[in-house]
């Protein structure tokens, strides 16, 4: 089994093809659609500290997509455990 690693630097269609020849000489080639997005998870958190009677604000309103609309967000909230 033969794996590579590659990084996308642009939200595109890409066609990817893979060639393969086996042990008898046949060759056989697939071809699939790869479709990379772009989204950046950005957000900010007012203040930064406090206590347990501070209230925190979330605004992740700069997160963006370069080929959608972002539609909501999700917040999962743990004690960091």
């Amino acid at each position: 089994m033969e794996t590579i690693i590659h990084q996308y630097g642009e939200s595109k269609i890409y066609y990817i093809e893979v060639k393969i020849k086996d042990s008898f000489k046949e060759k056989i080639s697939k071809k699939i659609k790869l479709i990379v997005k772009a989204v950046l998870a950005d957000f900010e958190i007012n203040p930064v500290e406090g206590t347990i009677l501070t209230k925190f604000y979330f605004d992740a309103s700069d997160s963006k997509s370069d080929t959608t609309e972002l539609v909501g967000y999700l917040w999962d909230i743990t004690n960091g455990e």
